[in-house]
C-alpha cells in the first residue's frame, strides 16, 4: 500500500557525562521508541525493517543500541507523529557514586533535563534536518554526610568548648569547628575518590600548646570510634601545638536509610585521690592531725592513692617537703629533694585495682621534748601519669596530715594523791586547747 505520509526524520543519540570514566566508552544502551500519528487512515509500513517492510502497522516502534557518543537516524517517520524515546535502565550499581538520567533536544546536550516520569512527547516536523532526541547519563561521586560529636570522661569543667579541624582534600586545606560535649557538627564528604578508592575524610581534635612529648597535667586521652566501633587515634605535635587524628573511609550510604556517618571523638581524663595518714588518735576530731602518746619515739607515715579516673596510669611521683625536718630521721633509703620536695625510696606502684599503698617509719629526734608535726604544713602531693605515643598524660592529687604529741604531765606534778586528777584535768585542757585552735583555723 502506497504510503501518504509527509515523510521527515529522527536522530536518537547517546550520551554520558562521566568525567572520571567510571562508564567505559564503548558500554551499549539500548533505547526503545514509539512513534504514533492522531491522524492515522492508511496502515504504515516500517522502512526501518526491511524484514517486516509489508507489515502493516498503525505505529512505528523498536529499539536501537547505541554507544556513548554514537547517533542513529530514523528514516521516512509521518511529519506531526507524536515520538517518545526511553532508555532501559543501565545495570549500574557502583557504590558511592550517584547517577541521574536526562533528555535533551539539543545536539549540544547542554540543556539536558532530569527525565520526568511521563516526558512530553516530540512532535515531527517537516525538514531536511532530522529532529534529535538524545538520553543522556551523568555520573558523579556521591556525597555522604558525616556526623562528629563529642563524649567527655573524667573531670572537666562544663560547658568547655572544644575545637576540631577536617580536611577533604588530603590535608592541604583545614576547615575548624567547635562544639561542647554532647553537641555534634555535620560534614558533607565524597564516598571514593576519582580513581574509585574509598576516601577517607581527615579529621583532628586541637587539643592545647605543649612542649614536644610532653603533656599537660589531665590529659586528654582521646579515642576515636565510627558507628561505636574503635578506629585509631594519633597523636602529633605542629609546632608545639597538640592533635589528635585519625583517618575516616567514608562508607557508602544505604539509599533506603540515608542516615549520617557517626563519628565520636572521646576525651578521657584522669583523676587520682590521695590520703595521707598517721595512725593514732584524732586531735578534738580533727581528721588532720593524730595524737601521739608520750614517750613514742616513732611515727608511720601512710601515703594511699587511688585511680578514680578513666585512664589506665602506670608511674606515680610523691612530693612531700615536709618530710625534710629536724623533728624526725627518714628511714634508709628514703630522701627529699631539698628544692622540689620530691620524694625517692618510695615503692608506691599501682595494683590492678588501680590502688597504690606506702607507709614509712620515722624516729623522732628528741622524744623528751614537745613535738608537733603541724598539719599545714604536712601536706604532700602525687602526680600520677601515664605516657601515650610520646605523650604524657597525668593527674595530680593533694593532702595533709600532721600529728600532736602529749606531754609528760606526771613527771610535771608533786607526788601526791591528787596527781591522778590534775593529770586528767591537764589532758582535757589539751584537748580543748587544741579544739579551739582548729575552731579558729577553720573560722579563718
Amino acid at each position: 500500500m502506497a504510503q501518504s505520509f509527509e515523510p521527515t526524520s529522527l536522530e536518537l543519540g547517546k550520551f554520558l557525562d562521566d568525567p572520571t570514566f567510571l562508564v567505559l566508552e564503548n558500554n551499549e544502551f539500548t533505547l526503545n521508541y514509539v512513534c504514533t500519528h492522531e491522524d492515522f487512515t492508511e496502515a504504515y509500513t516500517n522502512p526501518n525493517d526491511p524484514e517486516a517492510a509489508n507489515e502493516m502497522l498503525d505505529r512505528l516502534q523498536g529499539e536501537i543500541i547505541l554507544g556513548a557518543g554514537e547517533t542513529q537516524v530514523l528514516e521516512a517517520l509521518p511529519v506531526v507523529a507524536s515520538c517518545e524515546v526511553t532508555e532501559e535502565e543501565p545495570d549500574f550499581n557502583q557504590p558511592g557514586w550517584d547517577w541521574t538520567q536526562e533528555r535533551t533536544t539539543n545536539r549540544a546536550w547542554d540543556d539536558a533535563a532530569e527525565i520526568a516520569e511521563e516526558p512530553e512527547p516530540v512532535i515531527l516536523e517537516a525538514g531536511m534536518i532530522p529532529q534529535f532526541i538524545a538520553i543522556v547519563n551523568r555520573y558523579r561521586i556521591g556525597d555522604r554526610e558525616v556526623s562528629i560529636s563529642k563524649i567527655t570522661a573524667g573531670p572537666v569543667e562544663e560547658g568547655t568548648t572544644y575545637t576540631f579541624e577536617y580536611s577533604t582534600d588530603d590535608g592541604a586545606t583545614w576547615t575548624a569547628a567547635q562544639i561542647r560535649a554532647g553537641d555534634e557538627f555535620l560534614v558533607e564528604a565524597p564516598v571514593i575518590n576519582s580513581d574509585g578508592t574509598p576516601f577517607q575524610l581527615r579529621l583532628r581534635e586541637v587539643l592545647e600548646p605543649a612542649a614536644p612529648e610532653v603533656g599537660p597535667p589531665h590529659g586528654p586521652k582521646v579515642s576515636w570510634a565510627v558507628t561505636e566501633e574503635a578506629v585509631d587515634n594519633t597523636y602529633t605535635n605542629i609546632d608545639g601545638t597538640w592533635y589528635a587524628s585519625t583517618n575516616i573511609e567514608i562508607q557508602p550510604v544505604d539509599p533506603a536509610v540515608p542516615t549520617p556517618l557517626a563519628v565520636s571523638a572521646t576525651n578521657s581524663y584522669a583523676q587520682v585521690e590521695l590520703k595521707k595518714s598517721i595512725p593514732g588518735l584524732s586531735v578534738g576530731g580533727s581528721i588532720d592531725t593524730t595524737l601521739l602518746t608520750y614517750g613514742a619515739e616513732t611515727m608511720t607515715i601512710r601515703y594511699e592513692v587511688n585511680n578514680t579516673g578513666p585512664v589506665d596510669l602506670n608511674a606515680i611521683e610523691l612530693f612531700d617537703t615536709s618530710l625534710n625536718n629536724n623533728l624526725f630521721t627518714l628511714p634508709e633509703g628514703v630522701n627529699v629533694d631539698p628544692t622540689t620536695g620530691q620524694v625517692s625510696g618510695h615503692n608506691l606502684t599501682f595494683d590492678a585495682e588501680g590502688r597504690a599503698f606506702w607507709e614509712l617509719m620515722v624516729t623522732l629526734n628528741s622524744p623528751d621534748q614537745d613535738f608537733h608535726y603541724e598539719a599545714e604544713q604536712a601536706g604532700a602531693t602525687v602526680n600520677a601519669s601515664s605516657t601515650i605515643e610520646n605523650r604524657t598524660i597525668a593527674a595530680q592529687a593533694s593532702d595533709r596530715h600532721g600529728a600532736l604529741r602529749l606531754l609528760n604531765f606526771e613527771a610535771m606534778l608533786p607526788a601526791t594523791g591528787v596527781t591522778t586528777l590534775v593529770w586528767v584535768l591537764g589532758l582535757g585542757l589539751l584537748v580543748a586547747l587544741a579544739a579551739l585552735v582548729l575552731y579558729i583555723r577553720s573560722r579563718r
